[in-house]
């Protein structure tokens, strides 16, 4: 009997740390993108490249939870995005949500002729929010 319960617990261990990890991870997400909220009104790129990284990494955890290989080291969010809609994690309308959100990612990052609008700095932060909070 107390074999089957040490077996038992080894199994019961991996799930309660994973529900903690999750747990914390999620904790960290949401004030991250408070932090970009605070951000946005010093710099519009400098909140838009914080929540970029918040839905790169929650999409990076999400294709490790499914077990998805990303054939690159460094992957980018277009690089996570077309393998966890081509695995069924998320359908069409999501895969296109990410990528418009890729997209204002990529203006707020990356020194264009064009900076990026309150609005587009808003929806990224308020798109990732909803990603993080919807696809696991």
């Amino acid at each position: 009997n107390q074999m089957q319960i040490i077996a038992s617990l080894s199994s019961r261990i991996d799930s309660a740390l994973q529900d903690v990890t999750g747990h914390l991870f999620a904790e960290l997400q949401d004030s991250e993108l408070l932090a970009a909220t605070q951000l946005r009104k010093i710099s519009k790129r400098s909140a838009g490249a914080l929540a970029g990284v918040v839905l790169e990494r929650h999409l990076q955890r999400v294709a490790v939870n499914h077990k998805i290989s990303i054939g690159k080291k460094n992957p980018t969010i277009s690089d996570l995005n077309d393998p966890l809609k081509n695995n069924g994690i998320y359908d069409t309308p999501v895969w296109r949500k990410i990528q418009l959100l890729a997209d204002i990612r990529n203006l707020c990052s990356h020194q264009k002729s064009t900076e990026p609008t309150e609005e587009q700095v808003d929806e990224l932060i308020s798109g990732v929010n909803s990603i993080i909070k919807s696809v696991f």
